[in-house]
C-alpha cells in the first residue's frame, strides 16, 4: 500500500474570489501505482474560518480517479448596533417619554434662557441617541480576507495505518465591503 507512489493533482491550483463566493470547480485527479487498491477519502485542511470544502464524489475507489471540489467562503453578516434580540420598541418609547418628561420640568424663566436652550439641546441629543442606537453597524462572521494555502488531502485509513497524499491550493479572498 504505497499511496506515495502516486500523484494527486489539482486543476486549477489557485483562485481569487470575494467573501460569500465559491470557487469554480477544482478538478482533483488521483493516480496511484504499485497495486494500491483501497478507497481514499478527499478532504481539505488549513481552511480559513467560516469556509467549507466539498468533494463530489468524496471518495475515490482503488485510489485512481477524478473528483470535483468546491470551496465555499462565507460573506460577513452586517449586524446593526440598534438591533436587539427581541426586536423590542422599548428604547424608542423610553426615549420619547424621557424627552416629554424633561421638557415639562425645564424651568421657563427669562434669565435662564441660555441654560434652558443648552439643556433642551442636551435632552434632544440624548433622545436621538436612545432612538437611533449607539455605534455603527458591525460586520461579523464571514471568511476573513487574505491569502490561504489550503491542503487538499487524499487519505486512506485501515489496517492500523493512515496514509495521506496532499496537494496545495492557494485561495485569495477579498472583502465584500
Amino acid at each position: 500500500m504505497h499511496l506515495r507512489r502516486g500523484s494527486l493533482t489539482l486543476s486549477p491550483t489557485s483562485q481569487t474570489l470575494y467573501t460569500g463566493e465559491a470557487t469554480q470547480t477544482i478538478t482533483v485527479t488521483l493516480v496511484c501505482s504499485g497495486g494500491f487498491d483501497r478507497t481514499v477519502t478527499l478532504s481539505c485542511s488549513q481552511l480559513p474560518a467560516n469556509t467549507t470544502c466539498a468533494a463530489n464524489p468524496a471518495t475515490i475507489a482503488d485510489a485512481n480517479g477524478v473528483s470535483q471540489l468546491v470551496i465555499q467562503t462565507a460573506a460577513p453578516i452586517q449586524v446593526s448596533a440598534t438591533a436587539s434580540a427581541s426586536n423590542s420598541t422599548w428604547p424608542k418609547a423610553a426615549g420619547t417619554a424621557l424627552a416629554a418628561f424633561a421638557l415639562i420640568f425645564i424651568p421657563f424663566r427669562r434669565r435662564s434662557s441660555r441654560r434652558r436652550r443648552i439643556l433642551s439641546v442636551l435632552v434632544l441629543g440624548a433622545v436621538f441617541v436612545v432612538m437611533s442606537g449607539c455605534g455603527a453597524p458591525d460586520d461579523s462572521g464571514g471568511t476573513p480576507p487574505g491569502v490561504y494555502n489550503i491542503s487538499v488531502d487524499a487519505t486512506y485509513s485501515g489496517y492500523g495505518a493512515t496514509l495521506t497524499h496532499s496537494a496545495p491550493f492557494t485561495l485569495t479572498v477579498h472583502s465584500l465591503f
